[in-house]
């Protein structure tokens, strides 16, 4: 039995999101429930987590700056815009789709910056950036189906990799 309604949640997010957004949320759901599956992990709050990651993403910056503050977290009131979603769709989660299971919020929460050993934050985390629509190879993919922390430890570091160069301008 579920848990969770799914088809509800899929369609509150095709309204919230755009479309590139909403397929992104998909493809991000839909890989870390491979993961999960793979690792023994509950299917479906990875699937949840995944779609749910972006809700709060294409909110403007004043928006999120507010509910940081709304929330306490101020000193993620630092933190890039870009970055500010991962940390406010977890509130949002909370207060707005009464969603409270501390596995799905400590994964959006670490999403983009992923400071968690939790096994669903490594497995939202390669999900987030790895998933089809990205257009990236899938070693990282294969490598976390079968080793969860190896396949982490390489997305981590290829993402460092291309903030680098990312910096360096090339």
């Amino acid at each position: 039995m579920s848990k969770y309604n799914v088809k509800e949640l899929e369609s509150l997010i095709k309204q919230m999101l755009s479309d590139h957004r909403y397929k992104h949320s998909l493809n991000v759901a839909d890989l870390a429930s491979k993961l999960a599956k793979a690792h023994g992990f509950d299917e479906e709050k990875a699937y949840v987590a995944g779609l749910l990651h972006d809700v709060t993403k294409e909110f403007d910056e004043d928006w999120q700056n507010d509910y940081l503050r709304k929330h306490n977290d101020l000193d993620k009131l630092n933190y890039p815009f870009k970055v500010k979603h991962s940390f406010t769709s977890k509130y949002y989660i909370k207060d707005e789709l009464k969603i409270d299971d501390e596995d799905i919020l400590d994964a959006t929460y670490n999403h983009t910056i992923c400071n968690s050993n939790k096994d669903i934050c490594k497995i939202l985390y390669i999900a987030d950036k790895r998933e089809v629509g990205r257009n990236l190879d899938n070693d990282v993919i294969e490598l976390s189906l079968k080793d969860l922390d190896a396949g982490y430890k390489e997305a981590k570091r290829q993402v460092e990799e291309w903030l680098k160069e990312k910096e360096n301008g090339r």
